[in-house]
């Protein structure tokens, strides 16, 4: 289940650790040298964040097929599924999501960023 995963960000090489529930978490001495300050623990956007993702792209859907099909397999039960069934159903509206999708998180994490103290880096960083 990738919602149990726990993501960190590494401080020092700009990298996100993906850690499993098993293990232990970044900067526990068991797994790494103890440096807990070094990682920063990313907040899980959850099924509510996912959801309201998707509808939030519904305002930008122009096909009233695809609009109709996504906004009625958004309010069923368990959405999200359904909903990823009907994107592949309308090529363009998938499109428009995976855009969407993409801006919404960039938003998110350069907030996260700002909420942390923390700036852009203007290249990417490669671990050594």
């Amino acid at each position: 289940n990738s919602e149990a995963v726990e993501h960190y960000l590494d401080l020092g090489t700009g990298a996100i650790l993906a850690v499993a529930p098993e293990e232990p978490a970044p900067g526990d001495a068991s797994k790494h040298a103890v440096e807990p300050e070094r990682y920063l623990w990313i907040e899980p956007l959850g099924m509510a964040g996912h959801l309201a993702m998707r509808e939030a792209c519904l305002f930008d859907l122009h096909d009233p097929h695809a609009h109709t099909a996504l906004r009625h397999a958004l309010e069923g039960r368990k959405p999200l599924r359904p909903s990823g069934y009907e994107l592949e159903r309308f090529p363009a509206a998938r499109q428009a999501w995976l855009a969407h999708e993409r801006r919404h998180l960039q938003e998110l994490a350069l907030h996260w960023l700002e909420e942390n103290g923390l700036e852009r880096a203007e290249r990417p960083i490669r671990p050594r």
